[in-house]
Order: structure tokens, then sequence, then C-alpha cells
């Protein structure tokens, strides 16, 4: 029985040992199948790596660049953004400035006239010649002096006044509401009306000889004329019955190339005409040279004429008795032998035929 427990004490030793061997073998075994493949998955990871890094590279650089022109764009902005306050602020100041100077009836006159000459000017017509300014219209019983006198061809002429009030205009832009606003946009209205009337009144076709049958109300902006049409639907037409016609610069301006264009095709008729009279000029004088030339031609066929008579009665009559006398004096005669008719009488100037026919 003791032997037993002895042999029992001394396999679970064994036993124990083995397990431990056992267990110190599997441990060196895992660690090393662990660490192959960690080893493999480490490998793996860094070229995925290099992958994902080779990939992301060329990206990281746009990024990058994208980055450096957002900052550059943000910088580029907020500066025109300055700018474009500080232009407002300045057109603000600049606006002001003209409203309160356009306040005084003068300066608004001064303005007009500017406008108006700017715009005949774009359109190409040349003071003095084209236009006159202030020019002074005596009638029956008073003065006018209208803005402008537009030339056209034949002697004619078109009035333009440009002495539109603009107070309730100016007004109207310094409204602090809408309502308050249309009442004054609504009286510029009225006011243009009432100086359309005025126009109809003095009547300026009748005192200028050869002149268009209607006058030109020059309003010098687009927004006063826009305005003053938007709140009196009838102003256009009413305007055109009393024989005044509305016109802001871009409208008066189409009238003007149109005028323009009418005075150069006027100087190619013009220069049409002198060129037919310097040919019908220059044709004349052919023809009398012509005649001049055949009286040359008549003279020259006379003279050629008389020339040969002569040399034909110098041959006959003379040389027979000027050869004896040669030979008794042994000398030469060669250059009186050589005296000869002319063969060809003079040709007159070739017509037409006659061109034809070299020509040919």
């Amino acid at each position: 029985m003791q032997n037993h427990a002895i042999q029992s004490d001394q396999f679970k030793v064994l036993a124990s040992e083995a397990l431990q061997q056992a267990q110190q073998q599997f441990l060196t075994l895992a660690k090393q199948t662990l660490g192959a493949e960690q080893q493999e998955n480490r490998h793996a990871l860094e070229m995925k790596e290099q992958a994902i890094a080779h990939m992301v590279g060329p990206l990281s650089q746009k990024l990058e660049q994208l980055d450096v022109l957002t900052r550059r764009s943000e910088t580029t902005l907020r500066e025109n953004l300055q700018h474009l306050q500080n232009s407002q602020q300045q057109l603000t100041r600049e606006t002001a400035r003209l409203v309160q100077a356009l306040r005084s009836p003068q300066t608004r006159g001064r303005w007009g006239e500017q406008m108006l000459r700017r715009t005949v000017e774009a359109a190409g017509l040349q003071a003095q010649v084209s236009f006159f300014e202030q020019v002074t219209i005596s009638t029956d019983s008073t003065t006018q002096r209208p803005d402008m006198l537009i030339n056209l061809p034949e002697n004619r002429s078109i009035v333009v006044d440009a002495k539109a009030p603009l107070d309730a205009y100016l007004q109207a832009l310094e409204a602090e509401d809408d309502a308050t606003q249309k009442q004054h946009l609504q009286r510029h209205a009225q006011i243009v009306r009432g100086h359309v009337r005025e126009l109809q009144k003095r009547n300026y076709p009748k005192h200028i000889p050869e002149s268009a049958d209607f006058t030109i109300l020059f309003l010098p902006g687009e927004d006063i004329f826009r305005a003053a049409l938007q709140h009196d639907l009838g102003l256009l037409d009413d305007a055109l019955k009393m024989q005044v016609i509305l016109a802001s610069p871009f409208s008066l301006l189409a009238v003007l190339r149109a005028v323009d264009y009418s005075w150069r095709q006027q100087k190619l008729t013009e220069n049409a005409r002198a060129i037919a009279d310097v040919g019908r000029d220059l044709l004349d004088r052919l023809n009398t040279f012509a005649g001049h030339l055949g009286g040359v031609e008549k003279a020259l066929s006379h003279a050629v004429e008389k020339y040969n008579n002569s040399i034909r009665s110098f041959t006959s009559r003379v040389m027979p008795s000027v050869r004896k006398l040669a030979d008794y004096q042994s000398q030469s005669v060669e250059k009186l032998e050589a005296l000869e008719e002319i063969p060809h009488e003079p040709r007159g100037l070739a017509g037409p035929e006659d061109t034809t026919k070299s020509a040919a």
C-alpha cells in the first residue's frame, strides 16, 4: 500500500513536469507563430501604409494648394469688399453732393446743357456745324433761346429744350419711405407734363424757318425719363399730340445717329454731283482740245502736201541741172539726192472704233 502511494506521488510529479514542459513548448511555439504572424502583419501593414501614402500624397498636395488658394481668395475677397464698401461710400457722398448742387436752378440748367452737348457729340455731330447752342429767336412779342438747334440736310433743323424742372425728382431720391417717394415722383411727372404744355405754347417750329414740326424735350437721365413715364402712362402720347417728343440720352442718341447718317449720305450725294460736274467739264474741254488738235492735223496735212510738191518740183526741175553742175565741178550732191517726200500724212485722234481695231 505504501509503495502504491509512492508510485502515485512519483507519477504526479512526472505528469506535472511533463505538463509544464508541454506548456512551455506550446508557449514557445505560440510565441514563434504569433511573432511570425505579427511580422507578416506588420510588413503587410507597412505595405498598405505605403500604398495609401502613395495614393493620398498627391491629394494632400492638392489640398495644401487648395488651402493656399482659399486663403488668397479670402484675402482678395476681403480687399474687394473693402474697396467696394469704400467706393459705395464715395458714391454716396458724391451723389449727396450732386443732389445738393442740383438744387440750384442754374446748376441744373448747366448740367442739363452739358449732358445734351455730350450726347450730340457722342453721335458724331460737330458744334457750329451740325448744331448750335443758345440760339436767339426773336418773335413778335418776345425773344426765345432754345438750348440747341440741330441742323438737318436741306437747311432744316430740330429744336431741343433741356430745361425740364427736376426738383420733385431730387426730393424723391431723398425720400425716407416708399409712399413719400411715390408722391414726389407723381409730382415729377406732373411737372414734366406742365413743361410740355409750356413748349407747346412757345411753338418754336413756327418761329424757325424750315424747322421740323416738333420740339424735343431732353431729360438728362434715363431714370428721370423712366420715372416720368411710369407715373404718367399717357404722358408720351399726349406730348406727341402737342408736337413735343420726350427724349432720354439713349433715345436722343439714336435720333442723332440717324441725323449723322443723313448728313453723311448728303455728303456722298454732293460728292457724286461734284464728280459728275467735273466729268462733264472735262468732256467739254476734251472736245475743245480735240477741235484744236484737228486744226493742227489739217495744217500739218497741208504743210506735208506743200513739202511733197516742193520735193517733186526740186527733183524733177532742179536736180538735173544740179547734177550737171556737180559733174563740171567734180563735187558730190549726195545730201541733195537724199531729199525725199514724206510718205505718210499725220494720223488723227483714234475714235472708239479705231481703238477697238488696234486692240484686236
